[in-house]
């Protein structure tokens, strides 16, 4: 397997060009002549690339601190690889470069190669240890129980991942969760939902505002014949529709709304109520008992087991 010289990699591949190629695109608006903004018009996600005098690619996360580095590091935070791997990546020229451009108009959404994300998730294997997930109050019962089989993956180092899937149930991107607030989502996928395994006879559909929200949740409740989703953040186009199929293909009878107990969390209530309209399925709200808080906090708060 080929290697690339990381301290080669940090002034040979133009970091700017290399997410471009990804889907990034530049905001003029707030990039500067030594700094440029980038965002990706599928995930939202947002990135500040520049370089430095001695000609290194350097780029961070303005929402997130934790995400910065080199290309490499770029590399294993997009793609969810380990640093050999992720070397190796760059060392084969599997990638492409192309000209920054501004932002366009939005256009209809580009296709993705969903056979890539999927290839790339059977690297992964089921988490059966994790000290991340452990941290965050969720024991080993929980994210080893039946439900989630396979749907929550041990990635790199200590981050795991939450696939996600879209119409015709194929894996289009994951979500990736890591020590020290760390969050990403691979720049060649797109947000689907991530689902729980459906249980048969199941009737209800709950739907929070993370993986890791929806297995505190699981944790405190262990609500029966239940789907478990997450959007993963932010809803994007397809989610209503995404969320309409779900519910009408399992016969759901009942939905809950496990969001967080905040004003963000109350307008998603209301989006989801107003999208779900449609096939005339009860929601119902189900805030975590803190005001201001989400699922996790509460579980982190209160020890669970007694």
């Amino acid at each position: 397997m080929a290697y690339l010289n990381p301290e080669k990699a940090k002034t040979v591949i133009n970091l700017a060009e290399y997410a471009a190629g990804l889907g990034y695109v530049r905001d003029k608006e707030k990039s500067t002549r030594s700094a440029w903004s980038m965002k990706h018009p599928l995930s939202g996600t947002r990135i500040v690339v520049s370089r430095r005098k001695n000609g290194h690619w350097i780029w961070f996360d303005p929402n997130d601190q934790g995400r910065s580095g080199t290309i490499i590091d770029f590399v294993m935070a997009e793609k969810g690889l380990s640093f050999k791997d992720a070397c190796s990546e760059l060392a084969a020229g599997d990638y492409q470069l192309r000209a920054i451009q501004d932002a366009p108009a939005p256009k209809a959404k580009s296709s993705i190669d969903v056979s890539v994300i999927q290839k790339r998730l059977n690297q992964f294997s089921p988490v059966l240890e994790s000290a991340y997930l452990e941290s965050r109050g969720i024991d080993s019962e929980t994210y080893r129980s039946p439900i989630f089989e396979g749907r929550i993956l041990q990635g790199f180092k200590a981050v795991v991942l939450f696939p996600h899937f879209r119409k015709g149930g194929e894996a289009c991107g994951y979500e990736i969760k890591g020590p020290n607030g760390f969050t990403s989502f691979p720049g060649d996928g797109e947000k689907g939902l991530w689902v729980s395994r459906i249980p048969k006879g199941a009737n209800t559909l709950l739907i929070a505002e993370s993986g890791i929200e929806a297995l505190s949740y699981y944790k405190v409740n262990r609500p029966s014949n239940t789907i478990l989703v997450s959007c993963g953040g932010n809803w994007n186009v397809n989610t209503s529709e995404l969320l309409v199929e779900l519910a009408s293909l399992n016969g759901i009878t009942k939905v809950i709304g496990a969001f967080n107990h905040d004003a963000g969390g109350k307008n998603l209530l209301s989006r989801l109520k107003e999208n779900l309209s449609s096939v005339r399925i009860p929601v119902t709200p189900h805030f975590p008992p803190m005001d201001g808080g989400d699922w996790n906090d509460y579980v982190k708060q209160f020890d669970m087991s007694n």
